[in-house]
């Protein structure tokens, strides 16, 4: 009987209030809500929680993670749930607060990988100051096209070379399996040095303008915006807008969620840039400003689907 409840609940999405009633009224057995979650508590403790543990510690070992969260409930108070994945695993955990303490669970200051991220301050944090990071593309394309679509005339220049320098990334990263080796890296220094000129540090005189130049620019210097352009894999993840593979409810309310799946990881880690952004800056008049527009949920690429009970929760904040 538990297994069907927990096949009603987490493969099939019925929300756990509304299993027991859906069991008494096929099979005619009643069964209580909370004997529901205790047993997938209980089975958490045994080996799908030693296996959970395992994974965790795996995360650490991975040569690219994404990460993101939306929110959650527990017990009626405000939480975030939080995914750790790439193509070989996905992990969860659930916690009341994000902050760079709750991803270094699973995202260590010493982290070899790379980390595809937005641009929550979580990540900025001086404990992950050192990790190597790839901010989401699809993402500052809708933070291009939201000042953009507000602008007239000259006031829109900046955001649409800013959209129109990403989207030749993007279209560039497809031709990436195509074009030889030397071709292509032409290419992407060629778009790195335009971009980091774009994104020299400046006064505009539009407000909304400056805070896409502050916020992007100070991500770019460090080369969080085309680390995947020079990177030796020759497929990177393609990102998708607006969407986060989640679990189809919650997974018994628990500290942490239990484990997706899991795979062989890649042998090889993957080099960073060939060079730092921040060595073709031209000569600035003085530090970025800390404002930038508010971060917002990120991108996941589309190719992961860590589970086929997986769904696709489209994200509207």
């Amino acid at each position: 009987m538990e297994a069907l409840a927990h096949g009603l609940h987490y493969a099939h999405g019925v929300p756990i209030r509304k299993a027991p009633a859906l069991i008494e009224d096929l099979p005619g057995i009643r069964i209580r809500q909370g004997a529901i979650t205790q047993h997938a508590m209980a089975l958490t403790a045994g080996e799908i929680g030693t296996r959970y543990a395992a994974l965790r510690d795996q995360v650490r070992t991975e040569p690219v993670t994404h990460t993101d969260d939306t929110g959650w409930r527990v017990a009626g108070k405000q939480a975030f749930l939080m995914a750790f994945v790439n193509p070989t695993l996905a992990v969860y955990q659930v916690r009341d607060r994000h902050r760079n303490e709750e991803v270094r669970e699973l995202i260590p200051g010493d982290y070899k990988g790379i980390l595809v991220c937005d641009r929550g301050k979580s990540y900025d944090a001086e404990e992950l100051a050192g990790l190597r990071q790839q901010k989401c593309l699809a993402h500052l394309l809708r933070n291009a096209s939201d000042i953009g679509n507000k602008k007239k005339g000259r006031a829109s220049d900046f955001s649409r070379k800013l959209k129109a320098l990403l989207r030749e990334g993007l279209a560039l990263l497809a031709m990436k399996p195509q074009l030889d080796a030397a071709h292509y890296a032409a290419k992407a220094n060629a778009l790195q040095q335009e971009l980091t000129l774009h994104l020299r540090n400046r006064s505009l005189r539009d407000d909304d303008n400056q805070r896409l130049l502050n916020g992007v620019g100070t991500q770019h210097e460090p080369g969080h915006i085309l680390r995947f352009f020079f990177m030796m894999a020759s497929k990177p993840p393609i990102i998708m807008r607006n969407s986060i593979c989640i679990p189809p409810s919650s997974p018994a309310k628990s500290p942490t969620a239990p484990v997706i799946s899991s795979g062989p990881a890649p042998s090889k880690p993957l080099p960073a840039l060939s060079r730092p952004c921040a060595e073709l800056l031209p000569s600035q008049s003085g530090p970025r400003s800390s404002s930038s527009l508010p971060p917002s949920t990120s991108l996941l690429p589309t190719q992961i689907q860590p589970r086929p009970i997986c769904a696709l929760l489209l994200a509207g904040r």
